[in-house]
């Protein structure tokens, strides 16, 4: 009795940890900017829950990098590139939105695939452009 209530707990602590991240959406990205925009991802959080210290995986075809302390507020957006200062000298970002300096893999201009996977590789979601 007492194993299969373990094992029904860590199911659902699993369950609800897999379930906050499956909430982080690509809303938007730039794969061909103008020559003094820097390439960028946005993300949306779709849940009211906020993602705190977040970890994931960002990959196109040919690279992943890891993305740490990630934190996005419920219903809220976080924005992926390779230059902030510039991109906040190109676009009005709201202030409430963080922007993170991170190494993206580049966005081939014709055609990629971008995902976003959790820290146990688990798939959250993916775009295919062309």
């Amino acid at each position: 009795m007492f194993t299969r209530l373990f094992v029904l707990l860590i199911s659902g602590l699993l369950y609800c940890t897999s379930f906050t991240y499956s909430q982080l959406l690509i809303n938007e990205f730039q794969p061909n900017p103008t020559e003094d925009e820097p390439e960028w991802i946005e993300l949306f959080n779709s849940s009211s829950t906020a993602i705190v210290d977040g970890t994931i995986l960002l990959h196109d075809t040919r690279t992943v990098i890891t993305i740490e302390h990630l934190q996005v507020a419920g219903y809220g957006y976080a924005v992926l590139t390779t230059d902030s200062t510039l991109l906040h000298n190109q676009k009005l970002l709201p202030t409430a939105t963080p922007v993170y300096e991170v190494k993206i893999p580049t966005l081939n201009n014709s055609t990629d695939v971008i995902v976003i996977r959790d820290k146990d590789s688990i798939l959250l979601d993916s775009v295919y452009y062309s």
